[in-house]
């Protein structure tokens, strides 16, 4: 099962009304399989007006879909601006910025 922030927690991260806020976890929860969250992760870059959909890539894991991905972002043109992360090795979406969930999981990444 995939963990997904509250639409509460959505709307208090990015500032934003609940409506907009529910739209974001709505896709969130579209996500019910690997290769859908691509697909999410593209539109939350949408709704979010990043700058495309990134990945860090790290040590190998036995995930024999994402490998070496570690993280997956929307790149919001700031290694430290709060963003919507995907996990793949704890299956949950993450409100952070990439920089903060790199520097506390050094292990996982070169």
């Amino acid at each position: 099962m995939r963990y997904k922030p509250s639409i509460k927690t959505i709307s208090g991260f990015f500032g934003i009304t609940r409506g907009q806020a529910q739209l974001i976890r709505s896709v969130m929860d579209s996500a019910t399989n690997n290769k859908a969250i691509d697909s999410a992760m593209d539109c939350l870059n949408t709704l979010l007006e990043g700058y495309g959909v990134e990945a860090c890539r790290g040590e190998w894991w036995t995930n024999v879909f994402w490998l070496d991905i570690n993280l997956i972002y929307v790149n919001m043109g700031d290694t430290y601006t709060g963003t919507i992360l995907y996990n793949p090795r704890a299956e949950r979406f993450i409100l952070s910025s990439w920089g903060d969930f790199v520097e506390r999981h050094p292990e996982r990444f070169e």
